[in-house]
């Protein structure tokens, strides 16, 4: 709970006032607030929903979130106005920006809310999701209700995972950073290509570039790739306990930014590369055609890149 010291029972007070005053406004007759799920939220909806989330952050940040507060948010699923964010944390993934997964309400990764800025305009397309890393199977069935006209993969090493199947959603066994695994998919998938991939694995730096460039050649161009957790380090673990002192791979947001540091050279190639331009661990000067291919493929075919909060996202070009 909050400390004293910091006048918690009237900081509490106003956050649960706000809340409160919501909650009123939804079971009202009033404005905009009685709509279909589906429905795109209106600016006045969002900024409401913006403000909660601002004065629960700006209160409990870094500590733990007071059940009352929690159990006032979750009331708000019972109006049907649901975002991403809201569906995330309606079926208790930590992708949104408060869960209790961990026993008790605590703040989350808060990345759902640029997802849904980043994917809102595809949301009733037809597509392929693909996750790498089921956990609980909570952010699948996020994402079955969000995209109501998608098909959901989940990819895990956990046969249990196998247990979160249903309607629209799937599951394969499978490592993703092994080749079998992406042709598994590939021939699953038939001509089909997947919209959007996000790689909630193991975090580890290195299980983060393999998979990236062994599934980009799939993803449908104009699509994305979702790559979470990027502060986990070289062993995909971020304890103080297993934290490595010295790095023994290179930062997968480093790697990342050298693709889009490519894209700024001419086809041709000059060169993409020498020690004074603080590429990672560039000794000597590099020319575009001595790139390994999945590098220049992937730095050809980049469109944009998004960097957000311990999360980042690629856009295929077209």
């Amino acid at each position: 709970m909050i400390d004293d010291d910091l006048n918690a029972v009237g900081l509490q007070k106003k956050v649960e006032t706000i809340v409160d005053q919501y909650l009123s406004a939804l079971s009202s007759e009033k404005g905009n607030f009685k709509r279909l799920a589906e429905q795109e939220l209106s600016e006045e909806d969002q900024q409401n929903l913006r403000l909660i989330k601002e004065k629960i952050y700006a209160v409990f940040n870094g500590k733990t979130v007071p059940q009352s507060i929690y159990n006032k948010v979750n009331a708000m699923l019972s109006s049907k106005v649901l975002t991403l964010d809201m569906l995330g944390f309606k079926h208790g993934t930590d992708k949104a920006f408060m869960d209790i997964t961990s026993g008790a309400p605590r703040l989350a990764h808060d990345y759902l809310r640029h997802y849904e800025a980043l994917l809102g305009s595809y949301r009733f397309d037809k597509m392929i999701l693909i996750e790498f890393g089921c956990f609980r199977g909570a952010s699948l069935r996020m994402w079955e209700d969000w995209l109501p006209n998608a098909e959901i993969l989940g990819v895990d090493i956990d046969e249990n995972a196998k247990s979160h199947e249903r309607g629209r959603v799937h599951v394969l066994i499978g490592d993703a950073t092994r080749q079998e695994t992406c042709d598994k998919i590939r021939a699953l998938l038939g001509n089909q290509q997947p919209f959007v991939i996000v790689d909630d694995a193991s975090h580890a730096w290195s299980d983060q570039r393999r998979s990236l460039e062994m599934f980009w050649s799939l993803l449908a161009p104009g699509g994305f790739y979702i790559v979470e957790d990027l502060e986990c380090g070289s062993d995909g673990t971020c304890t103080p306990q297993n934290m490595p002192t010295v790095l023994d791979s290179q930062p997968f947001l480093d790697y990342v930014l050298e693709l889009c540091s490519i894209l700024r050279w001419a086809p041709d190639r000059r060169l993409v590369g020498n020690p004074s331009m603080g590429f990672h661990e560039i000794t000597q000067e590099i020319r575009f055609s001595q790139l390994p291919q999945v590098v220049k493929d992937i730095a050809l075919s980049l469109d944009s890149f998004h960097l957000m909060p311990g999360t980042l996202a690629l856009k295929k070009k077209i």
